[in-house]
């Protein structure tokens, strides 16, 4: 019975670390509640590295990297620092003026 029940229990919600939970791919969904119609993508390495990239209209796209770091639930990208909440699927990222960017991940 309990190499039946072992399985089940390793495998429940394990609390993750926002540094990890932040890593990968997340697409921009909602803006000020908003839908959005501009195509942002961020991509957060475990290096310390994030890309941000805008795809336009054409298909081209403008990136840029910089540095990612978490401190005190602040989330600071280069020089500019964000609140935010992480899930599994979902990034929210609060801006000083009060803005909500919400992205998906990918």
């Amino acid at each position: 019975m309990l190499a039946v029940l072992l399985p089940l229990l390793c495998c429940g919600d394990v609390p993750v670390a926002p540094e990890d939970a932040i890593l990968g791919t997340w697409k921009l969904s909602r803006a000020r509640n908003e839908p959005v119609t501009v195509d942002y993508t961020l991509v957060f390495e475990s290096d310390g590295i994030y890309t941000f990239i805008n795809t336009i209209f054409d298909g081209s796209q403008l990136t840029s990297t910089g540095n990612w770091r978490i401190e005190n639930r602040t989330l600071f990208l280069d020089g500019q620092d964000f609140g935010f909440s992480v899930g599994k699927q979902e990034l929210t990222l609060f801006a000083q003026d009060g803005t909500e960017f919400v992205y998906t991940k990918q």
